[in-house]
């Protein structure tokens, strides 16, 4: 099974004094033995690249990198998903569901991926199982 995982996990298991620190490091370890594939896009790469460096730091980067990175399939965004995630953002008008979600939902539906690692509700919102461990 292939699990989609998003910057709000990526954080939370890096960051240890995120509240969510404990339980995303459980579900790290429980995916990372049981689960299989695990995947992002590109967009969620730079968007946890940029979140990590701005709130902790390079050091934060470099653990990203050769800590989580290793575990990840990453697929490339081309321009068209780009766009059609920013028309569904400017039609729906929610500040709160960025382009980066946009996309991953998108890609989601198109890989048929039905889990997600992520602390962010608007994936269940939009239909996908949020990953939690036994």
């Amino acid at each position: 099974m292939r699990v989609f995982v998003d910057t709000s996990a990526i954080f939370a298991g890096i960051d240890a004094g995120d509240g969510r620190h404990d339980t995303a490091v459980e579900r790290w370890k429980w995916l990372l033995d049981e689960r299989g594939d695990l995947l992002t896009h590109s967009l969620v790469e730079v968007e946890s690249v940029t979140l990590l460096q701005a709130r902790m730091g390079v050091d934060a980067v470099a653990r990203f990198r050769d800590s989580v990175l290793p575990h990840l399939e990453v697929v490339e965004i081309d321009r068209e998903r780009r766009r059609r995630a920013m028309s569904a953002v400017a039609i729906d008008g929610r500040r709160s569901l960025s382009v980066v979600d946009r996309v991953s939902f998108d890609l989601m539906r198109d890989l048929g991926v039905e889990d997600a690692f992520a602390f962010d509700r608007h994936f269940a919102e939009a239909g996908f199982e949020l990953v939690t461990a036994p």
